[in-house]
């Protein structure tokens, strides 16, 4: 198994136990399944008129010169070294983020602005790639989908001059696993390489978290924020 993936056997109990999480808390996330049998978890959701997230949620955006890519809050409580590799360019160097000290650090979600759109959430396992997978749907108030066009400029600001230049290799519209209908999908590409460098060296303990590791990583881009109680 590649560096940074996960089985999806790993991957169903992974979702089992962040839906315990998630029934405890009220969050909304449920099993669900597709068929022959396939496991996946999903939430939906109207967008609240906040802007600014909170303090006390995870939350954490990707560089945008590596989507998906290696900033990280206290969140995983991760004391990460120096790994560094010049030859594929994939640098995760030391770091440990106070947001307490950096209101920089603190996202503003320009998509949570918007008023009367509906998000629905699939949190879905690629065989291909042996990585979770979020695709997502914003729904406006009539019901219609909201063009891809559309969403691109609801993800926050520190993604557009990423989302400008890959726009067509990072959030893309794609046909769901499961339904069949069109979902935007954050491509998972970059995901295994991104988990192989946060997870190495890690007791099996600690890689419990994978799933609310990687998906407090990615979800900012579109509109999802995890709460602190998910880490065990």
């Amino acid at each position: 198994m590649t560096a940074g993936s996960i089985s999806y056997q790993e991957f169903r109990s992974l979702v089992k136990g962040f839906v315990i999480i998630s029934d405890s808390i009220y969050d909304k996330w449920r099993i669900e399944y597709g068929a022959n049998n396939i496991m996946y978890m999903s939430k939906r959701l109207e967008a609240a008129p906040t802007v600014q997230a909170n303090r006390e949620e995870v939350q954490t955006e990707a560089s945008p010169d590596t989507f998906c890519g290696s900033q990280l809050s206290e969140f995983s409580q991760l004391h990460l070294t120096d790994r560094t590799n010049t030859e594929d360019g994939d640098i995760l160097s030391e770091m440990e983020i106070d947001l307490e000290a950096d209101e920089s650090c603190m996202p503003t979600l320009e998509v949570q602005a918007q008023q009367g759109l509906t998000f629905e959430y699939h949190v879905m396992y690629s065989e291909s790639y042996g990585v979770p997978v979020l695709y997502f749907n914003v729904f406006q108030p009539d019901g219609k989908r909201l063009p891809l066009e559309e969403v691109w400029k609801l993800c926050p600001s520190t993604y557009q001059s990423y989302i400008t230049e890959n726009k067509w290799s990072t959030l893309t519209q794609q046909e769901h696993p499961v339904s069949g209908r069109p979902y935007l999908q954050l491509h998972p590409c970059h995901t295994s390489n991104l988990m192989a460098q946060i997870t190495t060296g890690l007791e099996a303990d600690k890689k419990k978290n994978y799933l609310v590791t990687w998906l407090s990583t990615v979800g900012p881009m579109a509109g999802l924020r995890i709460p602190h109680d998910y880490i065990t």
